[in-house]
């Protein structure tokens, strides 16, 4: 881990701040010191490695005052580090350096910071960013943002990875429009590795009006063309075009229309996959009713119009609905949901879905509420069984394109659902027609899941978790496939102490049981010093496995504070890792 950086960035560095702090000091002015002294260590071990870390340091922020309005703060830092027998001195600005200058409609930060850490997985990671942003706000709405940022990534010395990137976004509302506009650019290498370039350029307009009394208009216009190129000539290029608009309108009391139509349109260009186009659509409107205040009954009628792998799909769907939410008391509160949804496929057939949904609340006696959820869905699924899948499908006008292939090549038309076969090698030797009849399946899928929260006594809570699901050819309630349990009980003697008892069981249907048990502790005392505990285990097919992590912070006087964190986890029975940190600061001003 040696210094990194350069000769001209470190006279940059210094020369903006020289500048930059004769600019907006004034002569004879007093400048607000604040800072910390900080030293900690760092331990971690595992089955495979050990790593140690000690740092230690100075951290100066000064608020100096100044002139033209302006508001400017300066941080700064002075650490040492040793890792695993190499050192590393940071010093300004090739340690940590940060300007903020601001006024009343714009503001420029300026970052520079080098850091090693470690991981819980015994991993020196040491990082050198750069960052450079300037942020404009016009009092007529108009904003604009850019940055200007590296990052320098290196993994206990296997190669550094650099990430370069440059953001440029702009915005201005006019009337009902929203103008946006913005860019980006990304480079990425790495030691031994590729380099990869990514350019990103986008405009959009969006449009929210009012047209009509209680009537809205909201709309969206957004393009974008996306640009990838690597080292080795690995192109790939894309552009899409996208339109949304929406309209909603709630002209009586009891009666609302939402309408709503987007399009989509992607072009693509890579080397990876064949060049072409991904289009959809999608258009709705719904009819709404409101005869109390708690029922409600809609309509909707809609259209989908995708591609789908090597073909288009054009699914007409509709849908009827219905909800009430009575109160029957102050503690009893009810949720209904009723709806059915029918799906035309010309490629698939019907798809018809029916749901009916239930929530209900109840506040047993003061303090303790229980809730209760039920999701009943059936799903009408054709499907369309031959001894073998055909060779081609598509309306009967594409069978042509299929009249010289040979003997047992089958055709499916879509339209009318028959299936040919080829006599022979003969031009258009076609079988008759046989009809393919649709299996249609009917299978339920049930969800349920009861909650109970209840406040035991002014110290001690209960909250019991308990949902299920299953699926069957017939509605079965009582049908179970898999189930969850959680439990959470908690405890506070005071305002400065508490305990949680967390467990959960989970019994899937194809998979094996799983516990977890996990227990918490947090002290913190009227001078500030904290305590945190905590520990889990886990059982899963005949292994155990267990996590203990505390933190400890002792708040000393005169601005001094001792903070020691720990956490162990043994894996599988055998595999185990540890990981001690212990750290002292002051703070003075």
């Amino acid at each position: 881990m040696k210094p990194t950086g350069s000769i001209l960035r470190i006279l940059g560095w210094l020369s903006l701040f020289a500048i930059a702090f004769i600019f907006a000091a004034p002569a004879g002015a007093a400048s607000l010191w604040t800072g910390r002294f900080f030293i900690d260590g760092t331990r971690v071990t595992n089955p495979e490695t050990e790593s140690n870390l000690l740092k230690s340091g100075v951290v100066l922020s000064v608020t100096p005052p100044v002139k033209y309005g302006l508001n400017f703060r300066i941080n700064a830092r002075l650490d040492y580090a040793y890792a695993n027998g190499e050192d590393v001195l940071n010093f300004l600005p090739l340690g940590f350096l940060s300007m903020d200058l601001s006024k009343d409609t714009w503001s420029a930060s300026l970052q520079h910071q080098r850091s090693i850490t470690i991981t819980t997985a015994a991993q020196l990671v040491e990082n050198l960013s750069s960052r450079l942003a300037f942020n404009y706000f016009a009092r007529n709405g108009f904003q604009l943002q850019t940055s200007l940022s590296r990052l320098e990534t290196d993994a206990d010395g296997r190669g550094t990875s650099v990430r370069d990137q440059f953001f440029l976004f702009a915005n201005y509302p006019w009337r009902w429009f929203t103008f946006r506009s913005g860019y980006n650019q990304q480079v990425r290498r790495s030691d031994g590795g590729q380099s990869i370039t990514s350019k990103n350029l986008q405009f959009g307009v969006a449009l929210n009006a009012q047209i009509l009394p209680r009537t809205s208009l909201v709309g969206d216009i957004d393009l974008n063309r996306f640009a990838s190129d690597t080292t080795s000539g690995f192109e790939t290029n894309t552009a899409r075009q996208a339109l949304r608009l929406g309209l909603n309108s709630r002209p009586l009391r009891w009666f609302g229309v939402d309408a709503n139509y987007s399009r989509d349109n992607t072009d693509f260009d890579s080397q990876a996959v064949e060049d072409g186009t991904n289009f959809s659509r999608f258009t709705n409107a719904t009819a709404t009713l409101f005869p109390a205040p708690a029922l409600r009954f809609w309509t909707t009628l809609g259209n989908r119009l995708f591609d789908d792998q090597f073909t288009r799909r054009d699914i007409d769907f509709w849908t009827l609905a219905s909800s009430w939410n009575p109160r029957v008391t102050r503690t009893i509160r009810f949720d209904f949901l009723l709806s059915r949804t029918i799906e035309t496929d010309p490629l698939q057939g019907d798809n018809i879905r029916t749901a009916f949904v239930s929530n209900s609340t109840f506040e047993l006696v003061p303090l303790t509420t229980l809730r209760w959820n039920l999701n009943i869905t059936r799903n009408e699924v054709p499907s369309f069984q031959t001894t073998e899948s055909p060779d081609a499908a598509g309306p009967l006008t594409d069978r042509v394109l299929y009249d010289a292939e040979p003997a047992g090549f089958t055709f499916l038309d879509t339209d009318n659902l028959d299936l040919y076969t080829k006599n022979s090698a003969t031009i258009a030797d076609w079988s008759a027609p046989v009809r393919i009849e649709p299996t249609v399946t009917e299978p339920y899928f049930v969800n349920r899941n009861v909650q109970l929260r209840s406040t035991l006594t002014r110290k001690l809570s209960l909250v019991l978790f308990y949902g299920a699901t299953s699926s069957s050819e017939q509605l079965e309630l009582t049908r179970i496939e898999g189930y969850n349990v959680r439990g959470t009980l908690a405890y506070r003697p005071n305002r400065r102490t508490g305990y949680t008892l967390t467990s959960t069981s989970s019994h899937p249907e194809f998979t094996d049981a799983s516990r977890t048990t996990i227990l918490t502790f947090t002290y913190s005392s009227l001078r500030g010093h904290r305590l945190n505990l905590n520990f889990g285990g886990r059982e899963f097919a005949d292994d155990v496995d267990y996590t203990f992590s505390g933190n400890l912070r002792l708040d000393l006087r005169r601005r001094n504070a001792l903070e020691i964190t720990y956490s162990s986890a043994r894996f599988l029975s055998d595999l185990q890792s540890d990981f001690l940190r212990v750290r002292y600061t002051r703070s003075f001003k």
